[in-house]
């Protein structure tokens, strides 16, 4: 990578210079279990946010899986709304 790909979104790059829709996954709060509560720092009754999704270029290719359990404390995530180009369930976890 150059300095210049290091710059705005995590996505942008693929999007513009590969032609890779990043299709949007979902975001919600959960309980985390014990092992990850205590690995998080955090009592087993604080929320989380759990992200999960599956990306797909224009070909309807999955190109990339996403798991991840952050937090609710401590992270913010914003996201922008677009039309889904694919026909694929997305992630529904």
């Amino acid at each position: 990578m150059r300095q210049e790909h290091l710059q705005g979104s995590l996505h942008e790059l693929p999007a513009t210079r590969y032609d890779i829709d990043v299709v949007s996954g979902t975001t919600r709060y959960v309980s985390p279990d014990a092992w990850t509560a205590t690995f998080l720092g955090v009592p087993v009754n604080q929320p989380c946010l759990a992200l999960g999704g599956i990306a797909f270029d224009r070909r309807e290719r999955a190109i990339e899986y996403t798991n991840g359990l952050y937090r609710g404390d401590r992270y913010a995530f914003t996201g922008a709304l677009r039309p889904l180009i694919s026909s694929k369930v997305v992630y529904s976890g």
